[in-house]
């Protein structure tokens, strides 16, 4: 274990963090929505459990995309493609434009979950991989009580937009972060080494031993 492992389970971490953040965001604007007049109960309904059946076909079809894409590769483009549509979720002008981008935005999330344990697996040695793994869903699930604490403060407010935009707004910030963690976040040197690519798997292994040996000394 080194800085490497360090560095790497917090940038994916943050990407969980958003999924989580994204997930249970649903259950408190719920409430805001149908008090406002947006959703009526059947729309309701809909909002919240299309989310879910996306992440099902996410989980189910785009989950498997980074056994071709590549771990790396995968873990971006689903962070990318539901901060995308949470994002137009948040200016939707109507319930079904809600809807659909909910639905969407949950595809990215349920692949998102299933390549984030594949990506640290892969990645973290095997004798601390259990606790690694826990640390991804540790850290997680801290933005429950987040997104409830900002629904809080914002959903009352109405500063240039309604504050239930606000609160998708920041749950697309997921986005924000998604063009250094392409810079930071490394391949994984065993899908590579699946493919073919021996060389550069083999790099990557020989930056992280020695980020190792620099951490010792």
């Amino acid at each position: 274990i080194s800085r490497f492992h360090h560095r790497f389970i917090a940038l994916v971490s943050l990407g969980g963090w958003f999924d989580f953040y994204d997930i249970f965001m649903a259950g408190y604007l719920g409430a805001a929505l149908r008090g406002a007049g947006f959703l009526d109960l059947a729309q309701l309904s809909l909002f919240v459990s299309s989310g879910f059946i996306g992440m099902f076909a996410g989980a189910l079809i785009f989950g498997l995309s980074s056994d071709y894409m590549g771990r790396r590769t995968a873990f971006i483009s689903m962070l990318l493609i539901y901060s995308f549509f949470t994002l137009l979720g948040a200016f939707a002008p109507d319930a079904r434009w809600l809807i659909v981008t909910r639905l969407l935005a949950g595809v990215g999330i349920g692949a998102e979950l299933i390549v984030i344990d594949t990506y640290v697996t892969e990645l973290v040695p095997s004798g601390v991989r259990g606790r690694y793994v826990a640390m991804t869903q540790v850290i997680g699930f801290t933005a429950i009580p987040i997104v409830a604490a900002i629904s809080y403060v914002l959903v009352p407010t109405h500063f240039l937009i309604d504050g239930w935009r606000w609160v998708m707004v920041i749950g697309a910030a997921g986005s924000v972060f998604a063009w250094h963690m392409r810079r930071a976040l490394p391949e994984s040197p065993r899908w590579l080494e699946c493919r073919g690519r021996l060389a550069e798997a083999s790099a990557i292994v020989d930056a992280i031993e020695q980020d190792r040996k620099s951490t010792r000394l």
